[in-house]
């Protein structure tokens, strides 16, 4: 039997475009896992190389019981593998095999996979390739996304997609038309692919099927059939929502995977979602609104090149969550610091818009926040069982889910590394009732150091009522020269960070390379705090590079920040950067 490092490959049970998946068990864990192996004819291709560690790197720094979660990576003899959990289920494709789902049990994998991506995105990564083979099912049925192997950030230049050899990178059934064409690409095109995951649950087809010429002729000027037509008992609200996430412009898409999550929950709850109705500007050349009464696919067979019909309503359910989520800040219940986020459930629309658009609110632009260079540590408090001390902390409840955020400091003579934060909830007398840890998000710190944290418990958890938490940070002392953890980088040419009217931030600079060594992986962390010090937001990029080449020494790059929503109001922000040693 093979050995990679500690670990004994059994079975394979998968193999993609980079690696192939085989059983193993993980002999400290003392549990099964997976190990993804790269494959033999890839050994010599460096670009392959560095495409295969950086799913490691990209699903490492994410966390969510939806997102598959990566224990270990390593090369052995010049072979790189990876280790991540093994779901007993089988996958999303294995299941299809069978014929459609119906729409509840579609709803009940499509909603936690939209809670995925939402926050893959909010953590600064678009996955690339979502397609059923790259859906896991635990033997609950909840699904798990994996395979971030052609993940990147969602900055990234679309030129980037292109292999030395020209060859488009990605899954041809699912790839949206920007990816085809050379367009820019960001967030949306996983919202094109989860459209074309989500209407075969629904009627058992792809959306366009053929040789690679017909499919790719199909994203590019071809209407979908209606899925109505293959599937006569899908509701009308289902048909449109598969309609706009399959739209040829990216424009008329959902505008993020948190809003298809939102049309979704509408959709499996049953409610009829009212509210009023504007009119927004369509992308130049784009088609018009719905005719009143008018069948979908009578429409969409006069469409040409020109695209498909959406009839999202963005703005108004924008305006809807703000001004819904400032109300909740205006009454915040004990023990939570920070208010809940209010998702906003789509608008109906009307048939025929105004001639006349509504003239836009004016509102002041909110000042810039204010950079600090040192975390507030506010209501600082050392905890234990180690020496580590944490500050910041807010704690955001909704209705299923309790999320706390904070910073943690290594009080500790020396550097630690793989720090984990748990956070136990007890009841008024003081006994547990549950607990979950998570890790900080930098993965080394020298002593005096600073990182944030989240520990976010989710439905799956059930989170039980609880009258008090205690904080508990565990690590080990740092094994490994600080080479790996690269920190040789600082920023320059930093614009302000604003927020507009709906509480959206955006920011941008570039990261430059001030130590000897090239970097590679270089990523930003931005920290929010409100006026009290306490954390009220994280996201993270990475620094943008051609190729994923490394940045050399002297070398800058540029990156952006953008679409970060707060449960609070954020005052002041702080930034991190680290990066992984080229050499």
């Amino acid at each position: 039997m093979q050995t990679l490092g500690k670990y004994q490959l059994g079975e394979q049970i998968g193999q993609g475009g980079m690696g192939a998946v085989y059983r193993s068990f993980h002999p400290v864990l003392g549990r099964p896992v997976a190990l993804k192996v790269m494959l033999g004819a890839l050994a010599a291709d460096q670009q392959a190389h560095q495409r295969f560690l950086r799913e490691a790197q990209v699903v490492a720094a994410l966390s969510h019981p939806n997102i598959v979660n990566i224990f270990d990576v390593d090369v052995q003899g010049g072979q790189p593998y990876i280790v991540m959990d093994y779901v007993e289920g089988g996958s999303l494709a294995a299941r299809l095999r069978s014929g459609p789902l119906t729409l509840a049990d579609a709803l009940r994998l499509a909603i936690p996979l939209a809670d995925a991506l939402a926050y893959a995105h909010g953590q600064g990564v678009v996955h690339r390739d979502i397609k059923p083979a790259n859906v896991l099912l635990r033997q609950d049925g909840s699904p798990v996304l994996a395979d971030f192997g052609l993940a990147r950030p969602i900055q990234a230049d679309s030129a980037a997609q292109l292999t030395a050899t020209g060859a488009v990178m990605g899954t041809l059934a699912y790839m949206a038309p920007e990816q085809f064409s050379g367009r820019p690409t960001d967030a949306r095109a996983d919202i094109y692919a989860f459209g074309v995951l989500l209407y075969e649950m629904l009627t058992g087809k792809l959306p366009f099927e053929g040789d690679s010429a017909q499919i790719m002729y199909g994203h590019l000027q071809q209407p979908p059939l209606a899925p109505s037509l293959v599937n006569p008992g899908l509701p009308a609200a289902a048909e449109q929502l598969l309609l706009r996430m399959l739209a040829k412009e990216p424009g008329w898409r959902p505008q993020s995977a948190a809003e298809v999550a939102a049309a979704l929950r509408d959709l499996q709850s049953g409610g009829a979602a009212t509210g009023p109705t504007i009119v927004v500007a369509r992308p130049a050349g784009g088609p018009s609104l719905l005719g009143a009464g008018r069948p979908p696919w009578l429409l969409l067979a006069g469409l040409g090149a020109g695209g498909l019909v959406a009839v999202g309503l963005l703005l108004a359910a924008a305006l809807t969550f703000a001004g819904a989520r400032r109300a909740a800040e205006a009454s915040p219940t004990p023990l939570v610091s920070i208010a809940p986020i209010v998702s906003a459930r789509p608008t109906t629309v009307e048939r025929d818009p105004p001639a006349t658009p509504v003239p836009p609110i004016a509102t002041p632009a909110p000042a810039p926040l204010e950079l600090v260079a040192d975390a507030p540590l506010a209501d600082a408090r050392q905890v234990g069982p180690e020496r580590f001390t944490v500050g910041g902390v807010s704690v955001r409840k909704d209705a299923d889910t309790v999320w706390f955020f904070g910073e943690v400091r290594n009080d500790a003579a020396e550097a630690r590394e793989s720090i984990q934060v748990r956070v136990v909830l007890r009841d008024a007398g003081g006994q547990e009732v549950g607990s979950k840890s998570s890790s900080a998000e930098l993965g080394y710190l020298k002593p005096g150091e600073v990182a944030p944290f989240s520990v976010l418990f989710t439905k799956d958890d059930a989170p039980p009522p609880f009258a008090t938490y205690d904080l508990e940070v565990r690590s080990r002392k740092a094994d490994f020269q600080l080479g790996y953890t690269y920190r040789g980088l600082s920023f320059a040419d930093l614009g302000p960070a604003r927020r507009d009217s709906l509480d959206f931030v955006r920011l941008s600079g570039r990261v430059k390379n001030t130590g000897a060594q090239p970097a590679r992986f270089v990523q930003i962390y931005a920290v929010f705090y409100d006026a009290g010090g306490r954390v009220v937001g994280l996201t993270n990029t990475f620094a943008e590079s051609d190729g994923d080449a490394p940045l050399a020494a002297g070398a800058d790059a540029r990156f952006e920040l953008s679409g970060v929503i707060f449960s609070a109001p954020p005052a002041r922000y702080r930034l991190i950067v680290e990066g992984a040693s080229a050499t």
